[in-house]
């Protein structure tokens, strides 16, 4: 407490005696409505009301009980200060809150307990611990880099070499069959590029034309355009630049 007891005491007995509030509070450098109160807990308490006293922990129900008294049955302000022990501070706060937003604003919401999510962190590798064991999981590894080799053979069939995306589409396909983690691995591809690849297997190529006018005047000149001829033969046919350069 700011003010000691003894100083409380000394203070209600001068006013007690005769002297001026205003006089008091111009002394002691005390807010009026202070010193209000303090006499008002001397009247009704005697000395035990200028002690410190234990700190209130309200609940919602004696908050609407007192701010009732002050709204509803008009009893003074201070009155239910002195009689309650709560501070005036804080019984002017919760009429405010009851005036605009009612009663059920001082009652406690139940707090939302959010559910327990699984952690993202990848699974820590567990190691072979028998001959056994590590045996079992080298054949692991070799029959998976054997079928992703046949399958993206298949994929890229007529083309010269393997891109990122067919590499994707063939861990994709064999998902099933052999762990994610383990074919990821045997490509060194991040689990973010695949999945990139993953969310555009099922979307249309908006350059599907223009790739296929450029795999068409390859051929149509036997493997001799590069891409400044393939790029001039494209402009002559119509394709502007932009669209050229996301394709070639």
């Amino acid at each position: 407490m700011k003010h000691v007891f003894s100083k409380r005491l000394r203070i209600v007995l001068l006013l007690k005696s005769g002297m001026s509030i205003l006089d008091v509070s111009r002394a002691f450098s005390i807010h009026p409505k202070t010193l209000y109160n303090w006499v008002r807990k001397y009247d009704y308490y005697g000395e035990d009301g200028l002690k410190p006293h234990p700190i209130i922990m309200a609940t919602g129900s004696l908050k609407a009980e007192l701010v009732c008294q002050y709204l509803e049955k008009g009893v003074p302000l201070y009155q239910i200060v002195v009689e309650s022990g709560v501070g005036r501070s804080s019984l002017e706060r919760w009429i405010h809150l009851v005036r605009h937003h009612g009663y059920q604003i001082l009652y406690p919401q139940k707090q939302r307990v959010r559910p327990r999510q699984a952690s993202m962190a990848r699974p820590k590798k567990k190691e072979p611990q028998t001959a056994l064991e590590k045996q079992q999981a080298e054949n692991e590894r070799l029959r998976a880099e054997v079928a992703l080799l046949k399958k993206s053979r298949d994929l890229n069939a007529g083309k010269r070499s393997s891109s990122t995306s067919d590499w994707a589409e063939a861990i994709n396909t064999l998902r099933s069959e052999h762990r994610l983690e383990l074919l990821l691995g045997l490509r060194q591809m991040a689990r973010s590029v695949y999945y990139y690849h993953h969310k555009r297997f099922g979307c249309a190529d908006k350059y599907a034309v223009e790739k296929e006018l450029i795999y068409t005047i390859f051929h149509e000149h036997k493997g001799r355009y590069g891409y400044r001829r393939i790029t001039a033969e494209m402009r002559n046919r119509g394709f502007c630049s932009i669209t050229i350069q996301c394709c070639v």
